[in-house]
């Protein structure tokens, strides 16, 4: 019951951030609003400059200073702060004349800390720079879990954060110990179990499972973290290289055929292929079909069933969202070209 209770709970959290995520637009003074997924206005432009909503508070920028605002517009964290980062596990880390500090959705201060820099919370920890080469983790009540020095260790995803020591690199787990040694040329963050690793006798990517072995060979000339159950891959030279779609398995489910790619979010990703020297971008599907025609300057994620997207050039370029069907909901008289 109490398992059916949470799944309920979080669905209906999940339900509630969808139907209420807003996304950033500018208008003819450079003052940054919020649109909501049909398109209306619900947030005058008023900032100098916003962002994504992520656990249902935006970063703000007003007179070089930041703040966070809600869903419906208001501030609820003043800006006062010199630099902040999104909020991640509830607290969000913010640096005020010099301090680095851990607040609350409130703007409720949970924690002080001394460091030189101080990073969002991933897998309940947070890392703390103290030197060059010198890391701190602590938990959310503010101690001290495990240190680090002369190596430079990055945030935890699925349990193992990776580390780099001597332009060799590993993983670590939650306590410091390294369970993966430093062996790979260069290493990615885990996702979906797998990691992109560069394999030093190939100068190859790569995937490795959590015990450190490859599962998917090192045949890739880059590799991103696996998304919504694909991987995006690149084979060739960055200049002329080709980009497709591998699944856990090392299957290759979606063809070399983009000159420009990224990864699957909401069930598609973006795509663009060279036409007389312009790069156009749509969307694919995860079968690999175009659903969302190749017409535009650039293309960003979907969030939400929402992406931004860009068409024309230079001073002719401008910029709105469309929905999964390709329409424009703001501007609404956007056209392509």
């Amino acid at each position: 019951m109490k398992t059916f209770k949470f799944s309920f709970l979080f669905l209906l959290s999940s339900i509630c951030i969808a139907q209420n995520y807003l996304y950033p637009i500018q208008d003819s003074t450079q003052k940054y609003g919020f649109i909501d997924k049909m398109g209306r206005q619900l947030i005058a432009p008023t900032y100098d400059y916003a962002y994504l909503f992520k656990e249902g508070m935006a970063r703000i920028r007003m007179d070089e200073k930041y703040g966070f605002v809600n869903h419906t517009g208001k501030i609820i964290i003043e800006a006062k702060y010199e630099k902040v980062y999104d909020f991640s596990e509830g607290l969000a880390a913010v640096k005020q004349e010099g301090q680095w500090k851990y607040i609350d959705k409130k703007g409720e201060e949970k924690l002080s800390v001394e460091a030189l820099s101080a990073y969002s919370f991933s897998d309940g920890l947070a890392r703390l720079k103290k030197a060059d080469k010198h890391y701190v983790f602590i938990d959310k009540t503010g101690k001290e879990i495990f240190e680090t020095k002369g190596v430079n260790v990055y945030g935890f995803f699925e349990g193992l954060a990776k580390f780099e020591r001597n332009k060799e690199w590993g993983y670590m787990d939650k306590t410091g110990n390294e369970i993966i040694p430093t062996k790979f040329m260069r290493a990615s963050n885990f996702k979906e179990g797998l990691a992109p690793a560069k394999d030093y006798s190939t100068g190859k990517w790569g995937y490795i499972n959590t015990k450190g072995v490859y599962v998917i060979e090192p045949t890739y000339d880059f590799a991103v973290p696996f998304s919504e159950g694909l991987a995006l891959v690149q084979k060739g030279p960055k200049k002329t290289a080709k980009y497709g779609y591998v699944n856990a398995k090392g299957t290759q489910v979606i063809g070399m055929n983009y000159d420009r790619a990224f990864s699957f979010k909401d069930g598609m990703a973006s795509i663009g292929t060279a036409d007389a020297g312009k790069t156009k971008f749509g969307y694919i599907n995860k079968s690999g079909a175009v659903v969302i025609a190749r017409e535009f300057q650039n293309a960003s994620d979907f969030h939400h069933g929402i992406a931004k997207v860009q068409t024309g050039r230079f001073k002719a370029s401008k910029f709105g969202y469309i929905n999964t069907k390709g329409e424009f909901i703001w501007p609404k008289e956007s056209k392509t070209n």
